[in-house]
């Protein structure tokens, strides 16, 4: 081989070794156990979430009702008021 050709193999192989991942590298991966430990974790606080979320639509529910009945409560107490005014005007 020639000096040329061994040299661009040496050059090669020097590139290889400065971006190949280290065993001290490695060990800052996740590990499939870590992945799934975290997916678990996230799957319980999106479950604990979603049902945070019915409870609350459900409480806005009843309180809508509850609005609803108060402002059919206060129409017609307002019609009373002005039934009795009339009244006492005549």
């Amino acid at each position: 081989m020639s000096d040329q050709l061994l040299q661009q193999l040496v050059d090669e192989i020097k590139d290889i070794k400065v971006s190949m991942a280290t065993k001290h590298d490695l060990e800052s991966f996740a590990t499939k156990d870590y992945i799934d430990q975290v997916e678990t974790r996230l799957s319980e606080k999106i479950d604990r979430n979603s049902n945070q979320i019915v409870r609350n639509t459900e409480h806005l529910n009843d309180l809508s009702e509850s609005r609803k009945r108060h402002d059919k409560i206060l129409e017609i107490l307002s019609l009373r008021s002005i039934e009795q005014e009339g009244a006492l005007k005549s």
